[in-house]
């Protein structure tokens, strides 16, 4: 059983009903134990609308590669074309993997922790709402202390609650 911490974010269309579904079919493939609050963030990188961000703790017997590539069809099937890969664009649903508990994967597809969660204060504010004490398998510290450290000076403004059961 993996623990994965996935990192959702939305800047085109209806942004909380693309983060809402997304998560709904997360839920049909792992057990969703934890979501974090709705943030609200200016886009990353480039000049664009503003995105709605949120974290998620799953629990799945997928394994990463499958996982991420369960992800990938999800994001298709609500409209998301990856046609610049880890380049920064406008999005309908972004899911990143961020964290798996106790692993360190670098593959041509995926690199968990993601590298650059210690540098985005929207990443790091949602992963405080559901893992403060998580400590990064590579940095060896606190989500919080990451936070405290994060030279980010963009804002971050809280947007809401999600309703959707965890278990």
């Amino acid at each position: 059983m993996y623990e994965v911490i996935i990192g959702l974010g939305s800047n085109l269309g209806n942004r909380f009903d693309n983060i809402h579904s997304t998560i709904l079919e997360i839920k049909k493939i792992s057990n969703l134990k934890k979501i974090s609050n709705l943030y609200e963030t200016e886009s990353w990188g480039y000049i664009d609308s503003k995105y709605l961000n949120c974290a998620l703790m799953i629990e799945t017997n997928l394994k990463p590669k499958q996982l991420l590539e369960k992800f990938i069809k999800i994001e298709l099937k609500y409209g998301r074309n990856r046609t610049k890969i880890d380049k920064y664009e406008a999005r309908i649903i972004d899911i990143d993997i961020l964290l798996i508990k106790g692993h360190k994967i670098n593959t041509q597809y995926l690199i968990v922790p993601h590298p650059r969660i210690s540098i985005r204060k929207f990443v790091l504010t949602t992963l405080l709402d559901i893992i403060p004490n998580w400590v990064h398998e590579i940095e060896n510290i606190t989500i919080e202390k990451l936070y405290e450290n994060c030279k980010d000076i963009s804002k971050v403004n809280y947007y809401g609650k999600l309703s959707i059961h965890c278990s």
